[in-house]
């Protein structure tokens, strides 16, 4: 993995949700997806977000935010016809309630080559389940991860048939690129 080379910062992938939650009195980013990818950035971790915003204030706001605190957001993607993502949260007797608005860009993420090619050297790949709401964005995160899985499968079809041979070449592989797939969490 690339974070063992002694001096690489480990490379973050989250995929899913980039919206505002909207209170009575005040909104704030938020979304599964970018809060890690906010908070991975300040770990130290070099963090892509992939993600989709309306070309809006709220959307180019968010960018902003998200941008300063050291999230790479080339991975978001602007959509002209649906807005940036909200959920309205309102407390009913100190509980928080939650109504996610539809459509919403995030709805609508698509897998891109140069996406694709980000994760591909990623060490940790990330996704939330609430960005997988429409068929659009579950059929991309299942693409991706269907095309990680058969390049390791392709990697493992290579490897000499002695087992223990098989183990050293994967992990000096693995420890002297940083092409090796990511380690892959759902939230």
């Amino acid at each position: 993995m690339a974070a063992t080379s002694g001096t690489a910062k480990p490379r973050v992938v989250s995929w899913g949700e980039l919206l505002w939650d909207v209170y009575p009195t005040e909104a704030r980013l938020g979304g599964a997806s970018a809060n890690l990818a906010f908070h991975a950035a300040q770990l130290g971790c070099e963090s892509l977000l992939v993600s989709r915003v309306g070309r809006d204030e709220l959307g180019a706001r968010a960018l902003e935010l998200l941008r300063n605190g050291g999230v790479d957001v080339s991975g978001v993607q602007q959509d002209d016809d649906v807005p940036t993502g909200e959920v309205r949260v309102e407390l009913v007797d100190g509980e928080p309630r939650f109504a996610i608005g539809a459509p919403a860009a995030w709805d609508r993420i698509r897998l891109t080559s140069a996406v694709a090619a980000r994760i591909r050297h990623a060490d940790a790949l990330c996704f939330g389940t609430l960005a997988q709401r429409t068929p659009l964005v579950r059929g991309e995160l299942l693409s991706l991860l269907t095309e990680l899985r058969d390049a390791e499968l392709a990697g493992e079809a290579e490897a000499p048939r002695d087992a223990k041979a098989s183990r050293d070449r994967e992990m000096a592989r693995r420890a002297s690129t940083s092409t090796a797939r990511p380690q892959i969490f759902a939230s």
